[in-house]
């Protein structure tokens, strides 16, 4: 069972991927890293959650394709992408939007969400959750640990590493419009 959980862990961890989500944290999160770092993973772990133990049903039940997701992600993250790039802010109700596409799609996307529904399939929901639960808690200390790496870059770094995160996030954006789209046509073309 231990190996079972840390292969779980290390498959769930690396699809999250939040070293990927530490540039542009630091670049929409002025103060209190803290409490951001805790919405932004409790966000993802509300949605990894859902999806561990729902996300069959769920689908099923609105009848919608992981490749639908996929799109609707990508759509999302591309108008961030842009905000970044323009260099504009949309804080609305004292939570930045960032900080929930952070926690979705970016830490627990549809690579999530596939990885750990087929996990639950061959490990049990017990381990899943568990690896799940430890990865989300290494990627709250990795958002914790970044407002180290923006004191070391200072106010223009961060600055031009936000525009080019913008960039860089835009292209992921395409990446999952593209898959999504291509999956879509494979699936309603019977190929």
């Amino acid at each position: 069972m231990l190996f079972e959980l840390f292969k779980a862990f290390f498959s769930i961890f690396v699809v999250m991927d939040p070293f990927g989500s530490v540039p542009l944290f630091i670049s929409v999160v002025k103060k209190n890293p803290a409490k951001a770092a805790l919405y932004a993973t409790g966000i993802a772990a509300l949605v990894l959650f859902i999806f561990l133990f729902f996300g069959n049903y769920i689908f099923t039940i609105f009848g919608v394709e992981f490749y639908s997701f996929k799109i609707a992600g990508g759509v999302l993250l591309f108008i961030l992408s842009t905000e970044l790039v323009l260099g504009m802010e949309t804080v609305r109700s004292g939570r930045s939007p960032a900080l929930l596409l952070i926690g979705t799609p970016m830490l627990t996307g549809p690579g999530v969400m596939a990885t750990t529904v087929v996990l639950v399939r061959e490990t049990g929901y017990l381990v899943t959750a568990i690896a799940s639960a430890l990865a989300l808690l290494a990627s709250f200390l990795v958002l914790l640990s970044s407002r180290l790496l923006a004191r070391l870059l200072g106010g223009n770094g961060v600055e031009i590493l936000s525009r080019t995160v913008g960039i860089l996030l835009g292209a992921i954006a395409v990446e999952f419009v593209t898959t999504g789209v291509r999956e879509a046509w494979l699936s309603l073309s019977g190929a």
